[in-house]
This record gives C-alpha cells, sequence and structure tokens, in this order.
C-alpha cells in the first residue's frame, strides 16, 4: 500500500491523504485508490471526491450506525478500518487514457484581458505564451471552487505566474486563466484573482444536464486556438 494518511474531515467525511505536492504521480494514486474503494464501500458510503493529492469519503452516520452491529468502536474506526482493508490490497496508479476533452480558446483583447500584462511580466511575446498554453495536454486534478471550475496542471514552468495582486469582482464565465504552474477555466460569472489569457465559447456547466459538468477529475484537456469570428460562431452554435 503506499504512504498515506487517513484522518476525520468531519463527523460525515473521512479524507485519505497521499502527501502535500501537487504533481501528477500523486493524483494517479488518489485516482487509483478511487477506483479501488468506490466499488467496495460500507454502509452509508455517498462518494469519494478526489483532489490533486487526496481522496476524501463522505458517507451518512446514521446509516451505518442502522447497519453495523458493532458499536463498540467508533463511526470513523470503522471507515478507517475499512479503508486500510482495501488499500492493503494491491492496487496501482491510475495511468490508462483518460477522457481527452478539445477546448477551443480565443486569447487576448478583451478576451483575455491580462495576456498584455502577463507577456510583459514574463519576458514572452504574446504568440509564445499562447503557443505553450497549448502545447500541453493537462490533467484535471480536481473540482471545486464553484461547480465545473476545472484545477489543471501542470503548467509549463515558463508561464508560471503569481495571481493577481487584487481579485477581480467578476470574471466572465468561460475565462480561462493561468496561476502558479495550473491553468483553468471559469465556468459561471465569479470573483477570481487568476491571471486571464483568454476565453472558451463551450459552456462548462449545466445544472438542467443529467452530468452538469463537463468535466470530471482526471480527464485531460487540450487547448487550441481560434479566432474572434470563431468564438461567436461556436457561441451561437453549442448548447
Amino acid at each position: 500500500m503506499p504512504d498515506c494518511d487517513i484522518y476525520p474531515l468531519s463527523e460525515k467525511a473521512v479524507v485519505i491523504s497521499f502527501g502535500d505536492a501537487i504533481s501528477l504521480q500523486l493524483h494517479q494514486l488518489v485516482m487509483g485508490a478511487s477506483q479501488v474503494i468506490t466499488p467496495h464501500n460500507f454502509p452509508g458510503f455517498i462518494e469519494a471526491v478526489p483532489s490533486y493529492n487526496s481522496l476524501t469519503i463522505y458517507y451518512d452516520p446514521v446509516i451505518w450506525w442502522q447497519k453495523e452491529v458493532d458499536h463498540q468502536k467508533s463511526c470513523f474506526d470503522h471507515v478507517r478500518e475499512h479503508l486500510l482493508n482495501l488499500l492493503n490490497q494491491p492496487f496501482s496508479a491510475v495511468t490508462t487514457q483518460r477522457p481527452l476533452h478539445h477546448v477551443p480558446v480565443c486569447y487576448g483583447g478583451t478576451f483575455g484581458p491580462d495576456l498584455a500584462e502577463v507577456s510583459a511580466e514574463l519576458g514572452l511575446s504574446e504568440r509564445e505564451i499562447i503557443d505553450l498554453h497549448c502545447q500541453i495536454k493537462y490533467t484535471i486534478f480536481m473540482l471545486g471552487f464553484v461547480p465545473g471550475f476545472a484545477y489543471m496542471g501542470e503548467l509549463s514552468p515558463l508561464l508560471s505566474i503569481s495571481r493577481k495582486p487584487s481579485p477581480r469582482a467578476k470574471v466572465p464565465g468561460g475565462s480561462v486563466g493561468i496561476a502558479g504552474q495550473q491553468t483553468g477555466i471559469y465556468p459561471l460569472d465569479v470573483p477570481g484573482g487568476w491571471r486571464l489569457i483568454g476565453q472558451t465559447p463551450i459552456p462548462l456547466f449545466n445544472p438542467y444536464r443529467a452530468q452538469p459538468t463537463l468535466f470530471s477529475a482526471g480527464d485531460e484537456v487540450l487547448f487550441h486556438a481560434i479566432s474572434e469570428e470563431e468564438f461567436h460562431h461556436l457561441k451561437k452554435s453549442t448548447p
């Protein structure tokens, strides 16, 4: 079993932590653990939610209490024991190919209001930034912040840059941002502090769909640049 730490997050959740770093290797361990645990769950199990380097297990303790005959141990102790038994079985990091999303982005101008600033700060031309951003096939480490916001990595070291000193009160939905070693897309109009370099016309979140979010943790994303004309055409034609 890979080294991990299991601790309670609340009376309804536990965390399995595989470390502190943000890396593809740790994330693949997280996804491997999720594939082992989810089909062999326990009474009251709700879901397993992956992040960069940990897996959070949510459950209903009332259901567990009704089903579990041994009440000498706490709910957490039983859940931890169950998880350790599963993780002690041979399992490997998930390295198989995941769904790949091709995401069109109109870079710069009103669509990427921070691109010129990023260019000046990093000493790269806007074209170089766009090319570097489109060269990498990103892994979605987790969804969070708002519904459908995908934290992706790892960004080219040449594009590593801090967040804005002061966040915007409103970032348009579809905006593509970079910060640190990550890139992401704002699915909704929300406040945000990442550097905005472009925008996609593809909707990322729809609460009326059977699967509300376009992305899932572990999916891969490849960006490609489009013109403003193509942006407006796709915006109109995409449901």
